[in-house]
């Protein structure tokens, strides 16, 4: 089974602590099932009525979740914050009322795909909280939560890729570079860190049409369809 590393864990409370967030979770979600279609791998501050609730059956209403199967084509982590949710319609009223009856003001949510249809989602919701602190939804500390659900998405895969394929003799393992061109290489240790493609393309003085295209490339290199599936495919083969 597995477990978030402590390191991470210690990044979100960080988080909260920043932003004076009450709760920060990181969950799996699964589109095509009625039942048991949220897995909690961390819930730091939410009460257990509120998580079994939520697993019950109110994530069926979550905007966040329903914003996934009202849109296909999502094949790139992406971020979403409560306003730009709130007028979806009747579907999700149910989860408004319970959510403003917990309290909950303030909602981001990164949610990054494995598959067309398992995501990994990390979220942080705010209750009253003082002046003192950043908006949980400002671009700091959204930036941040991307960065962490990204590099969680990472180690979810190589811990069950390790688990499949376990290597037996490293000196059998391809060298790092003989797969990767110098360029490949600098874009996707960039990708590594969880940077968006414009960060990537400021930091590589690229455009970010050329960081576009470097990873469509990759992507049918290695025959993955997002960012998360190339970088533990790198990270197994030891390329990054």
């Amino acid at each position: 089974m597995y477990c978030i590393p402590p390191e991470h864990l210690r990044v979100g409370q960080e988080l909260m602590g920043r932003s004076g967030a009450n709760n920060f979770c990181l969950f799996l979600f699964h589109t095509n099932r009625r039942q048991g279609a949220v897995n909690f791998l961390c819930n730091e501050g939410m009460s257990e009525q509120v998580r079994r609730d939520y697993s019950a059956g109110l994530w069926a209403h979550d905007p966040f979740l329903l914003s996934i199967n009202d849109n296909r084509e999502f094949e790139r982590p992406t971020l979403l914050e409560r306003r730009q949710l709130e007028e979806k319609g009747d579907a999700s009223r149910a989860y408004w009322r319970y959510i403003d009856s917990a309290g909950y003001g303030e909602i981001v949510a990164s949610i990054h795909p494995f598959t067309a249809d398992i995501f990994l989602i990390g979220g942080l919701m705010g209750q009253r909280r003082g002046a003192n602190y950043c908006p949980v939804d400002g671009e700091q500390v959204m930036s941040a939560l991307d960065d962490l659900v990204a590099r969680s998405a990472s180690d979810i895969l190589n811990h069950s890729i390790s688990r499949m394929f376990p290597i037996e003799n490293q000196s059998l393992l391809p060298a790092s570079s003989e797969h990767l061109t110098p360029k490949e290489k600098e874009v996707v240790l960039a990708l590594s860190t969880g940077k968006s493609n414009k960060q990537i393309a400021a930091q590589l003085m690229l455009s970010e049409y050329t960081i576009q295209n470097h990873l469509k490339r990759l992507y049918r290199k290695f025959k993955v369809s997002n960012r998360t599936a190339l970088l533990a495919h790198l990270q197994n083969q030891s390329l990054l």
